[in-house]
């Protein structure tokens, strides 16, 4: 495995201990962690969105994002998991960009029409594909 995976495997880690102590200490409720996450990845998809990324890419972005949003959640229900098990619960909850958010890629627009904006679909990946995402935006950052 890759170096620069395991790092950010220990980064996400370490952030969601961070979230949980500051629930724990009471300075944040989990229901604050949640709308924290919520507005981070909205604001995640739209300057993605804005950069003309692929779906695929805007996953890999809120990945993090979205482990953290598993990881609090699971440690306020008293369940301390490794990484591997938020990561699958994370591909499992499939959970779609939020509404209204398109991916505005030249492509979709063209296959639209005369630059009409695609309707709001979401895609729902898999766990193996999130994984994979989260892989790939790695490598391409070590390149």
């Amino acid at each position: 495995m890759n170096t620069a995976n395991l790092q950010l495997e220990g980064l996400y880690v370490a952030v969601a201990a961070l979230a949980e102590a500051l629930r724990e200490k009471g300075l944040l409720s989990a229901a604050e962690l949640a709308s924290t996450f919520e507005r981070a990845e909205t604001v995640a998809w739209q300057a993605a969105a804005e950069k003309d990324l692929s779906a695929s890419n805007i996953g890999a972005i809120v990945f993090p994002i979205r482990y953290l949003k598993v990881a609090v959640e699971a440690s306020a229900n008293g369940k301390h998991l490794p990484f591997h098990e938020v990561a699958r619960l994370v591909g499992e909850a499939k959970l779609p960009r939020p509404e209204g958010q398109y991916v505005r890629r030249g492509d979709e627009l063209r296959a639209g029409g005369k630059g009409d904006k695609p309707k709001n679909r979401s895609h729902k990946l898999s766990d193996a594909e999130m994984l994979d995402l989260a892989r790939h935006q790695e490598q391409e950052h070590d390149a």
